[in-house]
């Protein structure tokens, strides 16, 4: 029997329909066709998931006996290393199962299947598909290389599943008015209804991803957002253990609110960088902050490895194998070895080109001394600037 519940599709309606009405009252033309255009296509991909998440209870029920033991989860606040982190650990292909950016927006087993049949299809005809997939590629996510380097087919967070649910600060990215809705910033908090109706969708959909692309593998993913759900991940899945890469606050919260600056500038240029909008950005993570300071101190170090982002920068083939070795207790392969050999190699001659402050956004003198103190004395001691 099919049962339309949350299982099957979860949406929170009332911080939509805040986001939507606070762009369309702003009555710039531009804006409002904009999030016309958006809106509709949330529409439409969660109509397509639906349709497809129906047809998999008819015939792939036994998904749902499939079972997410010891899943990894690399959560942490926004631009601190996870990226990097979790594509250096998908490179343990015969451990892992990774979601990458297409399984996220058709999570539904026979989307999952039918792509892989397009794709042996388009092999044998010379890959006319996989070239038309690469250059938009670097038509739709060329200018964010440099700060979250995406593609269709790249390892990727799980965040559509929770964006086309409208449960995740990541709908700012087009819907910039977070401060009418952002409730959805911190699950953590919600009803326990609502909590439960939410993470009933996410178990549930990770269970089909599973099912499809992940048997006799470990769930491997990671999500900066996940940072205001990690109590709820811990209570839905109580084996999972926590990967937390720490970057200092001064650098990394600047460098957030400059990962929403780069579509903004396109979609909205008339919204200021020097504004209320953009620095509410900048609160968020800093909440972000003094919420996993507190989650942190609390849990045990089998459940959360605390990794300082300089050291995974500068030594990434060790930090690697110091996870394996000292938390996840597992041993580094022959072919995994000689991947991240042969990809660490090069990161180490890396350097961002990109600097930030928080004042170019407004921000008082220090804030993050006066808002995260205690996160820089915990994590950063040789920090001394007051």
């Amino acid at each position: 029997m099919v049962v339309f519940n949350a299982s099957i599709f979860y949406f929170d309606h009332k911080a939509f329909g805040r986001a939507f009405w606070s762009n369309i009252k702003t009555g710039r033309f531009r804006m409002i066709i904009i999030t016309l255009i958006i809106s509709f296509a949330v529409f439409l991909i969660n109509l397509f998931s639906i349709i497809f998440r129906l047809l998999d209870e008819v015939f792939f029920y036994g998904y749902r006996k499939t079972k997410i033991e010891k899943p990894v989860f690399i959560i942490s606040n926004p631009r601190s290393g996870t990226t990097y982190l979790h594509r250096l650990m998908t490179l343990d292909k015969n451990r892992f199962a990774y979601f990458r950016l297409y399984h996220t927006l058709g999570n539904a087993i026979l989307f999952n299947k039918m792509v892989g049949w397009a794709g042996k299809i388009d092999r044998r005809i010379g890959r006319p598909a996989r070239r038309f997939f690469d250059w938009t590629d670097k038509v739709m996510f060329g200018k964010w290389k440099d700060i979250h380097p995406m593609g269709w087919n790249k390892s990727e967070e799980d965040e559509a599943l929770f964006f086309f649910s409208f449960s995740t600060p990541s709908a700012g990215l087009f819907y910039p008015y977070i401060k009418s809705y952002d409730w959805i910033t911190f699950p953590d908090y919600y009803p326990e209804k609502k909590a439960k109706k939410l993470m009933k969708f996410y178990r549930n959909s990770l269970k089909r991803f599973m099912y499809s692309e992940g048997k006799d593998k470990i769930l491997l993913t990671k999500n900066v957002f996940s940072t205001g759900r990690i109590q709820l991940i811990l209570a839905a899945f109580p084996d999972a253990k926590i990967i937390y890469p720490v970057r200092n606050p001064r650098q990394a919260v600047p460098s957030f609110v400059s990962m929403f600056a780069t579509p903004w500038k396109t979609l909205y240029p008339f919204i200021p960088e020097n504004s209320a909008t953009y620095r509410y950005w900048g609160y968020i993570a800093i909440r972000f902050y003094q919420h996993i300071y507190k989650i942190s101190s609390e849990l045990p170090a089998q459940k959360m490895f605390i990794l300082q982002y300089k050291t995974l920068i500068s030594e990434p083939y060790e930090t690697v194998r110091k996870i394996y070795r000292s938390f996840l207790d597992f041993e580094v392969g022959k072919e995994f070895d000689e991947a991240l050999i042969s990809v660490t190699g090069a990161r180490r001659k890396y350097k961002s080109k990109h600097t930030y402050s928080m004042e170019q956004y407004g921000f008082e003198k220090d804030i993050i001394g006066k808002k995260l103190g205690n996160v820089l004395e915990k994590f950063f001691p040789e920090d001394r600037q007051s």
